[in-house]
């Protein structure tokens, strides 16, 4: 899943436009809305266990890289 961010990773070190700031907030959206979705859980499918303390650790940090890539987002516009 990681590979998936480095064509956008090596463009963010570099000099970023507004551009690959605003493609990177709209995956971290996507991303945010997946795992919420998983940790809502499904009619479809049961889960033993709740969602874990990684899970939550994920979200907390997909929200960061979102307000993150948002802020960097609107001040380059």
């Amino acid at each position: 899943m990681a590979a998936a961010c480095l064509p956008c990773a090596w463009h963010l070190w570099r000099s970023p436009p507004g551009s690959v700031w605003r493609f990177a907030a709209l995956v971290d959206a996507a991303m945010l809305g997946l795992h919420a979705q998983l940790m809502g859980g499904s009619g479809h499918v049961h889960h033993a266990a709740g969602p874990g303390a990684l899970m939550w650790l994920g979200l907390g940090l997909v929200a960061a890289q979102l307000a993150l890539a948002g802020a960097a987002a609107l001040r380059r516009l």
